[in-house]
């Protein structure tokens, strides 16, 4: 009788944290990359235009599937990545505050999966 309880509420703790761990990776942002209105206005329409295109790229960059990439493509999108990162931050200065805000932890997840799969 005793055994049956513990096993019952081991079983059950077990379930609970299975249905907490498959909650918390069903509640991922949707979007990871914010472009803030007001400082993107700042800019001239040619680096505005960039700026969206660049958040766009990013946005794709981070929802790919790189499971089934080679591992120079792999390569490749880091480096595209980084390049991505370097001309935000010139955005940024240009337009006299963040334009662009990448989220450190999109950062560090996109280049943990390309290292965690090469």
């Amino acid at each position: 009788m005793r055994t049956a309880k513990h096993l019952e509420r081991s079983l059950l703790l077990t379930l609970c944290f299975a249905l907490i761990t498959y909650a918390a990776r069903a509640t991922e942002p949707e979007k990871r990359i914010r472009i803030d209105q007001e400082n993107l206005a700042k800019l001239s329409p040619a680096d505005q235009v960039r700026a969206l295109e660049v958040a766009a790229r990013l946005e794709s960059i981070a929802t790919t599937e790189r499971s089934t990439l080679t591992r120079d493509e792999r390569q490749a999108l880091r480096m595209e990545t980084r390049d991505l990162k370097r001309e935000v931050n010139a955005l940024n200065e240009r337009g006299s505050g963040t334009v662009i805000y990448i989220s450190a932890a999109t950062i560090i997840i996109i280049l943990l999966i390309i290292i965690l799969i090469t």
